[in-house]
């Protein structure tokens, strides 16, 4: 038996999610389930794609907090600093129009998330300062929104305390099993945070099943394969970076995993011949042992020279 599932825009008939399900007709009620669960971790980051581009198109004097968030959402979406800069600008402008709005303060937060983690930002600690006090506020808003929970754990992964990462990841977990994201950082949290790899690592793999069609799919993969680099999976790394790659090739947080990697592997020809981006020369890569403390930042920044 094959079910095929469609979701449209009624106003402008755009597809904006498609997919096809097979089984045997004996499993009819398992299949049921199996398809209602598969829809239910996809249909709603779809939905969210859907307003983000719909939002883009208005002018922002018509936008709503709603729509501010949704428009905010894209910009973090361009993983640029300036993108990161234009949706800290949304968000903030949806706090004005709605203080009580926590998804608003959860962006808020995840563009200082951003930014901590790829760009570096020179007042660091200001950042984490602010990082936390807007999951904080996300969370004391409304504190059974998985999203605010799992923002507030990357914010506690992101200044050192990794028990309180787990605890908030595992809420946003138990509040919605099938949010590939809140897996996603759940794994971290145990992997990344707290090096506790053989329970983090399944969370990981399980939020890419969750959502393939994610278009941060490039990120999800890049972290598996880093929490196998850091527990000593070098070909599991290299395979998932490779992949990581593929998806994205400019991710230069792929590359970086990928040349660590290999070269654990002693295959240092192919790391230079992989066409690392010129900025991963600058960085380096530490992993956590089991039992250690401090900020959970794996990527050290050396000065170019």
């Amino acid at each position: 038996m094959r079910v095929t599932c469609q979701l449209i825009n009624a106003e402008t008939g755009h597809h904006v999610w498609a997919e096809r399900y097979d089984g045997e007709l004996e499993g009819i009620f398992t299949l049921q389930d199996e398809i209602s669960q598969r829809i239910a971790a996809i249909i709603e980051p779809a939905l969210e794609r859907a307003e983000e581009r719909r939002t883009l198109s208005k002018q922002p004097s018509n936008l709503a907090a709603w729509e501010y968030c949704m428009r905010g959402n894209a910009y973090v979406g361009e993983w640029t600093k300036e993108g990161q800069y234009k949706a800290r600008d949304m968000f903030n402008r949806a706090i004005e129009l709605d203080p009580q709005f926590s998804r608003a303060f959860s962006g808020l937060a995840t563009t200082y998330a951003r930014v901590l983690r790829f760009f570096g930002p020179e007042d660091r600690s200001n950042y984490q300062k602010r990082l936390l006090e807007a999951a904080r506020k996300a969370v004391n808003l409304d504190n059974s929104d998985s999203q605010a929970r799992l923002v507030l754990s990357l914010a506690y992964q992101m200044t050192g305390q990794p028990q309180l990462a787990i605890a908030e990841a595992q809420r946003a977990v138990e509040l919605n099993p099938l949010d590939a994201r809140a897996n996603n950082v759940l794994g971290l949290a145990l992997s990344l945070a707290a090096a506790r790899y053989n329970e983090g690592i399944p969370y990981l793999e399980k939020a890419l099943k969750l959502n393939p069609i994610d278009p941060n799919q490039q990120m999800y993969i890049v972290q598996l394969a880093l929490a196998h680099l850091c527990a000593g999976r070098f070909d599991k790394a290299v395979e998932n970076a490779q992949e990581a790659i593929r998806h994205r090739h400019d991710f230069f947080e792929a590359h970086l995993v990928l040349a660590s990697a290999l070269g654990h592997l002693e295959r240092q020809d192919e790391a230079q011949a992989g066409g690392s981006p010129p900025c991963c020369r600058y960085f380096s890569i530490s992993c956590r042992s089991s039992g250690s403390r401090g900020s959970s930042s794996i990527y050290s920044r050396e000065t170019p020279g």
